[in-house]
């Protein structure tokens, strides 16, 4: 194998393997549904600096199909920071939806009821959906000549237990 300037390692050497394993929740397609970037003059104290201040998730099913085939979810991430100027600041905030499917091919998708299905794609919400916020935050501060956002990082793990006892679905709002 031949890495750039023409080395030649074997892959072992470099990356430990790391086992993958496919859920029956699919995202089939993920997608930006609104983004807002506002800059302005703070009453407030601010910190300067590219410091994420303030950082809150939301989560909610949108809506699921009329066979039951998808169901769409949607993460709102709003996030605020100060930054060099004094006395200013930038709140943002992005919204993605996302478009999730079973994998009926998979053996243990055969046994999952509808109900059980948006209850599983309401807890995977934020973990898939965030980095894609995450990629458009990141971007459009850099866009709005602040400095880039870089959410803090997140254990998964955790958060997952944290949020599945209060796991209760969010009606569509049709």
């Amino acid at each position: 194998k031949t890495l750039s300037g023409g080395i030649m390692m074997d892959q072992k050497e470099l990356y430990d393997k790391y086992n993958v394993e496919r859920h029956y929740v699919i995202l089939e397609n993920a997608y930006l549904a609104s983004i807002n970037a506002n800059r302005k003059k703070s009453s407030k104290d601010v910190k300067v600096g590219n410091i994420v201040n303030s950082f809150s998730i939301g989560r909610r099913i949108m809506d699921n199909h009329e066979d039951d085939s998808y169901i769409i979810g949607r993460i709102l991430v709003k996030v605020g920071t100060g930054f060099k100027v004094e006395g200013e600041i930038a709140e943002y905030s992005v919204e993605v939806e996302g478009i999730f499917v079973k994998d009926n091919s998979n053996l243990e998708a055969k046994d999952i009821d509808q109900e059980k299905f948006r209850k599983v794609v309401f807890s995977l919400l934020v973990p898939i959906l965030l980095p894609y916020a995450r990629a458009a935050l990141t971007t459009i501060s850099g866009l709005c000549n602040t400095p880039n956002i870089y959410l803090p990082s997140l254990d998964i793990i955790k958060s997952l237990e944290k949020n599945t006892s209060n796991n209760e679905i969010v009606k569509s709002s049709k």
